[in-house]
């Protein structure tokens, strides 16, 4: 079985951003609390708690040090940090950080904002309340018919950093079919664009493709929602979930991971496979 592995796979630039800064924190200053999880692997995510790390699901002022998660949190946690004097250590993807910034400064100019994207995702959430909270969604081309739409109104588009390329062109063409007034800022990461547009090359070389991704990350949803259109494709959090008789009759096997898939987890699942080579 020949091995075809996606040149852009696992930490992205943002991840690795968050975990180094988590280490050293931590390093520096004993225990330190994460509002959240830093990131969405949950083997990454148990390394950093053996380490000194303490997940939480709320600010406490008596919290000496806390540490906001790489795909942002809401405005209101920041306030809160600034108002009791807790220390604040901001790991947010500066991709999503810039995305804060636009609707903000939209919203304040008096623009409405529609977010694309999963709005229950901490992401999402943490963008609409930077325009507390009255942001519009969309999360597939069916969405854009419940929009409500004033013609006497100046929108403001905004995408989840992991959201689908493949649906990008579409849904704003839709929603440009609804109003002119529409100004249009494509935040979708290099990073997913880069996994993106690699699993839509690989899928042309293999029989089948592995995604390997921690079950709660968006951006691995995204890639195995690509791959698994394109070829037979499965979707794993790591070797314990895969097995020989998933790979019979496969003569070639793209394997592509999520990017807060840390190496260690790639490299077991690589190592598995090519044992049964």
């Amino acid at each position: 079985m020949n091995i075809i592995l996606s040149k852009f796979s696992g930490y992205c630039y943002g991840v690795k951003r968050a975990i180094s800064i988590a280490q050293n924190s931590i390093e520096a200053l004993g225990k330190v609390y994460s509002l959240g999880s830093i990131i969405h692997n949950k083997r990454a995510v148990e390394k950093l708690e053996n380490q000194g790390l303490q997940i939480v699901d709320d600010i406490d002022k008596n919290y000496k040090n806390i540490l906001f998660r790489s795909h942002g949190v809401e405005k209101k946690f920041y306030n809160f940090a600034n108002e009791h004097g807790v220390n604040i250590i901001d790991t947010t993807c500066t991709f999503v950080k810039k995305i804060h910034q636009i609707v903000a400064e939209k919203y304040k100019s008096g623009n409405e904002i529609i977010i694309i994207g999963n709005k229950n995702h901490p992401e999402v959430i943490g963008i609409n309340s930077w325009c507390d909270y009255t942001a519009q969604f969309v999360g597939d081309e069916k969405d854009v018919e419940k929009l409500k739409i004033d013609k006497n109104c100046n929108y403001v588009l905004v995408f989840q950093t992991t959201f689908n390329i493949e649906k990008y062109e579409k849904i704003v063409s839709k929603i440009s079919e609804k109003t002119e007034n529409l100004e249009i800022f494509n935040t979708i990461c290099n990073a997913t664009k880069k996994r993106q547009d690699a699993i839509l090359e690989i899928s042309e070389k293999v029989d089948m493709i592995v995604v390997i991704g921690d079950k709660s990350s968006s951006n691995s949803k995204k890639l195995y929602e690509l791959a698994s259109s394109r070829c037979k494709s499965i979707f794993v959090e790591d070797c314990s979930e895969l097995d020989q008789s998933m790979f019979e009759n496969v003569k070639n096997l793209g394997i592509t991971a999520g990017a807060s898939t840390p190496d260690f987890v790639i490299d077991e699942v690589i190592k598995y496979i090519q044992d049964l080579n």
